[in-house]
Parts: structure tokens; sequence; C-alpha cells
């Protein structure tokens, strides 16, 4: 947000001058990057410089003169590697827009643990999305193998007895809003009970290999695949661990699953991560 402040002031979401401190990285390395960049603040003159954790984990804080001037973030250096980013001025990085907007999306999906900074962030996310406005292909669905129709009646039961644990998302998801896409080979669903509808899964698929994944960032927890399932054509489901976090879903149900479909913003931001 700092470089959309320089490179266009009408636009500019900060109106303090103190709220220019607000910067924040990401990096592999976070207690080597607190060592150094404190040590280059004390070394320019600075006192009561202090590095110490943030609120949310893998985030801390670097303060000078008890007010803060940095956040920097962890991020598993496979995942850091594949971050989008962008040179703007002064050779300086940043990430992508659209990268940078999961994490608003996220903080307006979650008010529960990210309520305080509404007020500061919606006008920032106003901002953003004037300068850098997200674009959307609105043309109809190509058909495809990944966008071939799946006859899920064969699924029917075990959708009814997960139907109040899970929100559906990706592709079944899109397919709640667009009346031109009708979902595809892959099944992604979200459920606030994962353990349970994973031994639901098992039990009903007991011969089937399922691949577990550990999360990568927060915003979605552990996950476990179910691919190649007996279905013309094949289907691939996948689990999602809600990580403890907020799923804020439509209150309408896809039509194609039965299932809740997600909020526009929900859907969104898990679309951008993906």
């Amino acid at each position: 947000m700092a470089f959309l402040t320089s490179s266009s002031p009408i636009n500019a979401p900060y109106r303090n001058p103190d709220d220019f401190n607000d910067i924040e990285f990401y990096t592999p390395e976070p207690h080597s990057d607190l060592r150094d960049l404190c040590d280059l603040l004390k070394a320019d003159g600075h006192q009561n410089v202090q590095a110490r954790d943030a609120i949310h984990p893998g985030t801390f804080t670097i303060s000078v003169e008890f007010k803060r001037v940095c956040d920097i973030t962890f991020v598993p250096r496979d995942l850091y590697s594949a971050i989008p980013v962008k040179k703007y001025f002064q050779g300086l990085k940043a990430v992508e827009p659209w990268f940078a907007m999961i994490d608003q999306l996220r903080i307006l999906c979650d008010p529960f643990t990210s309520h305080w900074k509404l007020d500061r962030m919606l006008p920032r996310i106003l901002a953003m999305q004037r300068v850098f406005p997200l674009e959307f292909n609105l043309q109809p669905m190509r058909k495809g193998k990944d966008s071939e129709v799946v006859d899920l009646e064969c699924l029917k039961t075990v959708l009814e007895l997960v139907k109040e644990t899970c929100v559906v998302i990706g592709d079944y998801g899109v397919a709640s809003y667009r009346s031109d896409h009708k979902g595809g080979r892959h099944l992604d669903l979200v459920s606030t009970r994962f353990n349970d509808d994973c031994a639901l899964f098992a039990h009903v698929f007991p011969n089937k290999k399922a691949l577990k994944r550990c999360p990568v960032m927060d915003m979605l927890g552990r996950s476990i695949r179910y691919q190649d399932l007996p279905f013309r054509p094949k289907l691939v489901v996948t689990l999602y661990d809600y990580n403890g976090r907020a799923v804020p879903y439509s209150g309408s149900m896809c039509s194609a699953t039965g299932l809740n479909a997600p909020s526009t913003t929900y859907l969104l931001a898990q679309l951008l991560a993906q």
C-alpha cells in the first residue's frame, strides 16, 4: 500500500503521516532479517529499537521509539520463491496487486480474528481496486476435459451427510453463481469437521488411495484428495480443513451438489489463492 500511495497520491489510502510506517514483508528467514534490520536501525542512530512477536503466528513486528515500523511474516521458501512480484519505483519489489488482495479478502472473510483492522483496511481495499482493478473473464466457460459435467448422483448419499459441515469452493463454487458453468471434474470442499468427514469418505471409498497434504499458509488447513473415483468422467474430490477460521457462505445452495455455496468474497479469496 505504500507503493500505491507513492505512485498514485490521489488514490492514496493513507491520510495520517504515521500510517506510512505500515510496511509488511514476506521472508523465508524472519529471525535473521529481524536481527539485520534492527542492527541497521540502531547503527543509523535510532533509539529503543525492538523486535517482537506480532498478534498472528509467524508474524513479527519491529518498532522504533515504541512506534511500529514494519511487520515481517514468515513464508516457507518454496512458496516464497513462487510469490508473484513486480518492480515499482526506485527498483523496489512488491507483490502483484491480486496477490495482496488475497490477504485483504481474508480479513473481510474472517472478522473474528481481525475486526479491529476493518476501519483502516476498507479504504485501502477500495483504493487498491480503483488503481489495480481485478480483471475477470466473463465469457462462457469453454468445454473440455476439466469442464466435463460429472453426474454427482452417485455421491448423493455422502454429500447429504456432509451438507451441514462443508461449503463447496472451486469450480462448483463458481457454478453456484454462473448458470453457464456446470462444475467439472474437481469437487473442492471446505470442512468444519475435517477428521469426521475424512473418516466418512474413507468408509465410502475404502479401496481408494488418498493424497494428504499439509498447509503451506494458514488460509486453509490440512487437505486430503481422492483421485480417480470410479465415475464417468473421473472425479477428484478434495477436502480442506477450515483451519479454525470463519467459512462464510451465501445462504443459498449449489444446485449441482446440494451443499452450501460460499460467499462471493470467500470464493474469490480461494480462487486467487489457488
